[in-house]
């Protein structure tokens, strides 16, 4: 009869993901026994029933499984472990079970630039060293963030395999058998014959994160912008633009700042620390569509600053202004005056729709929502307006909501009563 452990830690309500370093021959036998191991009471103290283990299989660099722990501690009594079948020995008393929630390979090169739990991202391979309580990342769990983001790569491996095993290289098969994205998306939602659904939503899954996480440089902005009290919108939504006559790209801007500027409703800040031609090809085709709606500011590296200015020369430009990376202080404070004075003015002017009470608050603001003819503001709002001459709403304005619905009714029942009588005439 097995023994169970009595943690020394007291239980947490909460349950804590956890990466785990462990070597190539002991994680077979986790694959094959589900259970994990110890060899100190010391190092029970954080692991407990119900957390998730994530397990980084040493010399091969690979996240390579995720487990649920279904059990508490208890005493291992016989050799187990590839190190204690060569002892002939119990090397790890301490025993937990687990049950597989995904396997799979997940390469920590590739994941650690977008691991929250990876700090350093220069010396990344120490967040994997055993802590002497038991489970790296110096003892500490990982986020539901960086568990989603290994979980969903592992995922996208399988997928992948599974397909080339069944039809060979993935991208000719798809480039054979769909010619759309809208054909592929049919496919997966209906047919899926190959199980290739997983990968898709994962690869999906994979890309959204990585769109949303920020550089250092975006992080420093974001920070200021939080500290000026601006009110913006962290990588809010893709702006469709199309850059040649075979290429469209969802665009999605860094911050949107809730200030209108020179006739634009909101300000964009973009953080390009590198210029590349696709960024050039990117932001004149922004310019073209959207620069008319959004007020562009580009903050890139002093040491490239010159190299932006000389692209932006011509006809079609690449932002309205551009800021160097070290003047950002200067540049938040321009749009902290900027947000002031337009709170400033919203307070002082205000306009009422005389027919939906609905108001405006300054001078961007009424001219968006009411509009004007000539240099004479329009009396009732857009909204209204193109709704007077809806036939619904002459009826509404002729008898009013309660009598029009009242109408209705009665015509219904009266209709009903005169049906009945007729069919009964009838037989």
């Amino acid at each position: 009869m097995k023994k169970t452990v009595t943690s020394i830690s007291t239980p947490r309500s909460k349950t804590e993901n956890w990466v785990y370093a462990i070597t190539e021959e002991n994680w077979e036998v986790v694959k094959e026994k589900q259970i994990w191991g110890t060899a100190k009471e010391q190092r029970t103290r954080k692991l407990q029933k119900g957390d998730i283990i994530i397990f980084y299989v040493k010399k091969t660099g690979f996240f390579k499984g995720i487990f649920n722990v279904v059990s508490d501690w208890y005493e291992s009594k016989e050799p187990i472990w590839a190190d204690e079948l060569r002892e002939n020995k119990i090397i790890y008393p301490f025993q937990i079970k687990l049950e597989t929630i995904q396997l799979g390979n997940a390469r920590y090169n590739d994941l650690a630039p977008d691991l929250e739990f990876v700090k350093n991202k220069q010396y990344h391979t120490i967040y994997l060293q055993m802590h002497n309580t038991g489970p790296s990342n110096f003892g500490q769990p990982v986020r539901k963030n960086d568990f989603e983001l290994i979980k969903n790569r592992m995922i996208l491996d399988r997928g992948i395999s599974y397909v080339r095993n069944q039809k060979g290289r993935i991208g000719g098969w798809l480039k054979r058998n769909f010619k759309t994205k809208e054909e592929l998306k049919e496919y997966v939602l209906h047919d899926d014959e190959v199980g290739i659904a997983p990968i898709v939503r994962a690869a999906k899954r994979i890309q959204e994160w990585r769109e949303k996480q920020l550089s250092l440089w975006e992080t420093k902005v974001m920070e200021k912008l939080e500290k000026s009290n601006i009110k913006f919108q962290k990588k809010p939504r893709k702006l469709p633009i199309e850059i040649d006559e075979n290429t469209t790209i969802a665009y999605l801007p860094d911050f949107v700042l809730d200030i209108p500027y020179e006739t634009r409703e909101h300000i964009i800040v973009e953080v390009e620390e590198n210029l590349s031609e696709k960024g050039v090809k990117k932001f004149r085709a922004f310019m073209d569509v959207y620069g008319r709606a959004y007020w562009m500011i580009l903050v890139a590296k002093s040491d490239q600053l010159h190299v932006w200015k000389e692209f932006d020369k011509g006809e079609q430009a690449l932002y309205h202004e551009v800021w160097p990376l070290d003047k950002l202080d200067r540049l938040i404070s321009m749009l902290k005056d900027l947000d002031k004075k337009y709170a400033e003015n919203r307070n002082l002017e205000q306009k009422i729709c005389p027919k939906c009470s609905k108001k405006a608050n300054g001078k961007h603001e009424i001219e968006k929502l009411f509009g004007s003819r000539g240099k004479i503001l329009q009396s009732w709002c857009r909204e209204c307006r193109s709704n007077k001459n809806n036939n619904e709403f002459e009826e509404k304005l002729e008898f009013g909501e309660p009598k029009k619905l009242f109408a209705q009714a009665a015509e219904n029942i009266l209709w009903k009563k005169l049906g009945d009588s007729l069919f009964v005439n009838h037989v």
